[in-house]
């Protein structure tokens, strides 16, 4: 980083500074307005609540791929790395890094983030010593939509094969009747789960998207133009 520096206020002395944009979506359709004000996030703090660059993204997804203590000592990295809860098929959280063991053969030490303004991502393939990563300036983006394609193709799959694929099921009254009610992420971010004509939806800042049932406490939804 060339320009560091601890006051939002020294912004006004550039004028290469991105518009922060959110993603709106309303009848299904997806679109961007622009919203310049920073949220706080309290839970980001003990983080350090750096702004950081793509360069500096890979120069700490290097320390993935090399597995050497520089920047943090052998055991928390190995900590980091290691699969210690599954939260999906194939995907699992380690200490703020998910592992995925298949993506394409190849396993995956993953982070994503999002605030408002910014949506994030970033890969790293130890096995094939390739880091990448997705920063953008748009709140709700499918950055880790277009890093996975990137990598794909890098590695010779079609941008448009999915890497993962879920097969609709039908759950239980008892189990869809277990997810409803309302979700609030430290960070600010909620949603709410809904169940219409024995369908369920998700409702997400004023809009009700449909979700298909896929396993048990399980939802996928199709947002901003890209599967979740």
């Amino acid at each position: 980083m060339k320009r560091t520096f601890f006051s939002p206020k020294k912004l006004e002395d550039y004028e290469n500074v991105a518009m922060l944009y959110t993603m709106e979506q309303k009848d299904n359709e997806a679109f961007t307005e622009a919203s310049p004000t920073w949220w706080d996030a309290p839970t980001m703090w003990s983080a350090g609540y750096v702004k950081s660059t793509a360069k500096d993204m890979l120069s700490f997804g290097s320390q993935l791929i090399e597995s050497k203590a520089t920047i943090l000592n052998a055991d928390s990295l190995k900590q980091l790395t290691t699969q210690h809860v599954q939260i999906e098929p194939d995907l699992y959280y380690g200490y703020g890094i998910m592992i995925r063991t298949d993506f394409f053969g190849r396993r995956t030490l993953e982070h994503a983030g999002g605030i408002k303004g910014v949506s994030a991502q970033l890969t790293v393939l130890p096995g094939e010593k390739t880091a990448g990563v997705c920063l953008t300036n748009i709140a709700g983006a499918p950055a880790s939509s277009v890093l996975e394609s990137a990598l794909k193709v890098t590695f010779g799959e079609s941008p448009e094969t999915p890497a993962v694929t879920y097969e609709d099921v039908e759950l239980s009254n008892e189990s869809k009747q277990f997810m409803l009610g309302n979700y609030k992420a430290n960070e600010g971010q909620s949603l709410e789960i809904v169940e219409k004509d024995n369908k369920m939806f998700i409702v997400v800042e004023d809009q009700e998207v449909p979700a298909r049932m896929v396993g048990e406490q399980m939802l996928a939804v199709h947002m901003y133009g890209w599967n979740i």
